[in-house]
């Protein structure tokens, strides 16, 4: 394959050794897969596949290693020559902080750049990161960092980037997203990212990109998603509070949307749900991460909409208690007990969990809390503020035995069964189905009290639908002059060539490709809020309060 890096330089491209760097139980699948793959490049012998065992390593000759010719080291000076390096590291935000932890990558990085010093000349090694990054990080830091060891991008190294999720002990089929971004700092290496995907045969469809491009791309689902679930937040705490039923609210507006199809930007089927979403039941750091930059360089964050969704969200846990005291009596010094949560080790956006602030405020009632969670491993510890007083249940007959209120929170196992609960707590007065897992059907034989979300008795008025509709168009406009905007923030800070600027159009059609639901609408000034007998969704009024003016 060959290479032109430049007028004066071209190379024909050959691989003879692969380098997979990273936390063992992530990237030993991937090894191994190449290993058993065998990759040829530029030549008809296959590569040789070496694992560098970082932080969570087993022990070489373990009996989870798997039966190929994979080769395990303890030493990154024993890949020193190799011509692709795989890198994965989980990526986590720093605690308290909008800033990205990269303490281990950049520990792992310095010990790299020192042994690529010692390369013969005129060797060009491909450094794939295959972690999720935040916008930039490519481009200022990591390129930078090797500068500083004399390593200069595109004369003696090539940085690369195919960002995917890193799973722990993932089968073959979920190594890899059903799509890849392939993409990096100069135009010829998403050519070559790309050439070792095509040997891999795994994702279905490659989309080449700059670094900075699929930083972004990699992290607006999250992103467009959370802003999404607060706007559906705020429709169905109104709705809860004036007895609506939010669920034909939701059939009403999504009819509206698969008629307009995807001409307005917004995927038909996601905008709207009462749910207190069961599988990420905390926002994802995604858009702390978008704006990291922006937040950085003192940029007002008091009207960003993705920015502000983090703080709406924290209302949850009042709007549970709401829904809770509205249907059933003061439960004041009741005992509580929440099936499924997010409290654990290792979440540092537990913070922003509806499950944590809602035991804050139970406890503020002196309330009894237990908790059960049947997905969290047995080594699992809470956390918890110090000095929270909370019962960790170990099984679900401990947890809902003394309870006179259940609470059906994230992860909460599913499918829910309510008879067996039923029997089991004798004291219990009412459940609170903040999952939407059970019906009123449930508990026509027994006598138990049940709420749940958006589960009001009143048709929504025809005006409300017009006003939740428009509401939405114009909190998705809101939501795509944000991305717009922060596109052209980086653009100006942190981009000095042509290849590596970042096109919000491009970012937008690449993100509908990428993942089929992250649809952005188009930009546009926003002239009007939306008011139905004086309610606003906060959202939209952050929207034109930023964007009165075209973009």
């Amino acid at each position: 394959m060959f290479i032109r890096l430049n007028p004066e330089r071209s190379f024909f491209w050959t691989v003879q050794k692969i380098a997979v760097i990273g936390p063992t139980a992530c990237n030993l699948p991937l090894a191994a897969l190449l290993s058993k793959v065998q990759i040829r490049i530029g030549t008809e012998k296959p590569a040789e596949i070496v694992m560098v065992q970082f932080e969570t390593a087993v022990p070489a000759g373990s009996d989870d290693l798997p039966n190929t010719a994979l080769n395990i080291s303890q030493n990154i000076d024993a890949v020193g020559e190799a011509d692709i390096f795989f890198i994965g590291l989980p990526i986590q935000k720093k605690v308290d902080s909008y800033e990205p932890d990269y303490s281990s990558l950049f520990n792992l990085l310095t010990e790299l750049a020192a042994t690529l010093r010692n390369r013969p000349t005129g060797q060009v090694p491909l450094l794939l990161f295959e972690s999720i990054l935040a916008p930039t990080t490519m481009i200022s830091l990591i390129k930078q960092h090797f500068e500083g060891y004399l390593l200069l991008e595109g004369r003696d190294i090539l940085l690369g980037n195919s960002p995917g999720r890193l799973l722990e002990n993932p089968s073959d089929e979920q190594l890899f997203h059903p799509n890849r971004l392939v993409a990096g700092l100069h135009p010829e290496t998403p050519r070559m990212i790309r050439e070792i995907y095509r040997q891999l045969n795994r994702p279905d469809k490659l989309f080449h990109c700059n670094s900075t491009t699929a930083e972004i791309i990699s992290i607006l689902y999250n992103v467009c998603s959370n802003v999404r679930k607060v706007f559906s937040l705020e429709i169905t705490g109104y709705c809860d509070a004036h007895d609506i039923d939010f669920f034909e609210v939701k059939t009403q507006i999504h009819e509206q949307l698969k008629q307009a199809g995807r001409s307005l930007g917004i995927p038909e089927h996601a905008p709207l749900s009462p749910i207190w979403e069961v599988k990420s039941p905390c926002l994802s750091n995604d858009d702390l991460l978008l704006w990291w930059r922006k937040i950085d360089n003192g940029a007002d964050i008091s009207n960003s909409l993705i920015l502000q969704s983090r703080l709406i969200k924290d209302q949850l846990a009042f709007q549970i208690l709401n829904l809770m005291e509205r249907t059933f009596e003061d439960i004041s010094g009741r005992h509580i007990t929440i099936l499924g949560n997010t409290c654990y080790i290792k979440e540092d956006d537990t913070v922003h969990s509806p499950t944590r602030r809602l035991i804050l405020e139970l406890l503020n009632k002196n309330c009894t809390i237990s908790l059960y969670d049947s997905f969290v491993g047995k080594n699992s510890e809470p956390a918890l503020p110090r000095g929270m007083s909370v019962h960790i249940c170990k099984t679900l007959e401990e947890a809902v035995s003394k309870a006179h209120y259940i609470i059906l929170g994230p992860n909460c196992t599913h499918p829910f069964n309510s008879s067996s609960v039923f029997s089991k707590a004798l004291h219990l007065k009412g459940i609170l189905d903040a999952c939407n897992f059970l019906h009123k059907s449930d508990f026509e034989d027994v006598d138990i009290q049940y709420a749940g979300f958006g589960k009001g008795r009143l048709a929504p008025q025809k005006e409300f639908i017009q006003f939740v509709f428009k509401s939405l168009l114009i909190m998705e406009r809101g939501l795509a002059n944000e991305i717009h905007r922060l596109i052209l923030f980086l653009n100006s800070h942190y981009i000095t060539d042509p290849f590596n600027e970042v096109h919000f159009e491009e970012v937008r059609k690449l993100a509908s490709d990428y993942y089929p639901d992250c649809l952005i609408a188009d930009i546009g000034a926003i002239k009007e809020i939306p008011e139905f007998c004086g309610f606003r969704s906060r959202l939209v009024t952050c929207a034109k309060t930023s964007y009165s003016e075209v973009v």
